[in-house]
């Protein structure tokens, strides 16, 4: 006899397995006074990776991508109405789960 059993598991998978960043980065933003960390000689994307290790205290970031300063900010924003427009800064907020069910069924 075989029987079914629908089974599911909530894993953490790794931050860049579960959002795309590119549609979110706003060129030319920055968000002032909401810095609560710095990180020096980062990428952009290694930036926002770091924000989603420290979630839920980061919520976005402020990349300088002519000194490669990665700033992580305790909060999001509207940037194009908080934001002051700053050449070589990327602002993105970062959000979303780092964790995905799987539902797969099982046979006995």
């Amino acid at each position: 006899m075989v029987g079914y059993l629908l089974v599911s598991l909530l894993i953490s998978v790794a931050p860049n397995l579960t959002w795309s960043c590119s549609d979110n980065l706003m060129f030319g933003y920055r968000l002032e006074n909401s810095t609560v960390e710095q990180i020096s000689n980062i990428g952009v994307h290694s930036c926002i990776k770091e924000c989603r290790l420290r979630q839920p205290l980061c919520q976005s970031i402020n990349y300088d991508s002519e000194h490669f300063l990665c700033e992580i900010n305790s909060r999001e924003a509207d940037i194009e109405v908080e934001g002051i427009h700053q050449t070589n800064s990327i602002f993105a907020n970062v959000n979303g789960s780092s964790r995905v069910t799987l539902t797969f069924l099982a046979v006995l």
